[in-house]
């Protein structure tokens, strides 16, 4: 069986035969990109994680363990590529352009996913 119908086999499995398997966006960033974003997060996140050597474990993993399903996907012709390299801005363009075919309008972000997409800062909490 190859692996697209494995990967469809599975959809259909849990989606059932209605529902058409979906197209994928691909955010893919270089690994020096992500290196300085997740260097530039470890002065704030205090995760034991944030340093090169955790980086690129976590890099060859999913290189690894994810790739062979976008290959999958892709050979499908069922992958939209997006370069999340760029400010987070330009991405959420290029998300937005990418998706079109499947919405209705262009609907603005909520603050909460503005601020899940690091475009503002999370709202102060106060203290209790």
């Amino acid at each position: 069986m190859c692996e697209l119908t494995f990967v469809a086999t599975g959809w259909q499995e849990v989606f059932g035969s209605a529902a058409a398997m979906p197209t994928m966006l691909f955010f893919e960033c270089p690994l020096p990109v992500l290196e300085e974003r997740i260097l530039g997060r470890a002065k704030f996140s205090g995760r034991s994680d944030d340093n090169v050597e955790s980086l690129r474990k976590r890099f060859v993993t999913y290189k690894e363990e994810t790739m062979p399903i976008v290959d999958v996907f892709r050979a499908g012709n069922k992958v939209v590529d997006v370069d999340s390299s760029k400010p987070r801005t330009e991405v959420w363009d290029l998300v937005k352009e990418a998706l079109k075919e499947w919405s209705t309008k262009d609907e603005a972000l909520t603050e909460r996913s503005q601020c899940l997409l690091g475009m503002l800062p999370w709202p102060k909490r106060e203290k209790k």
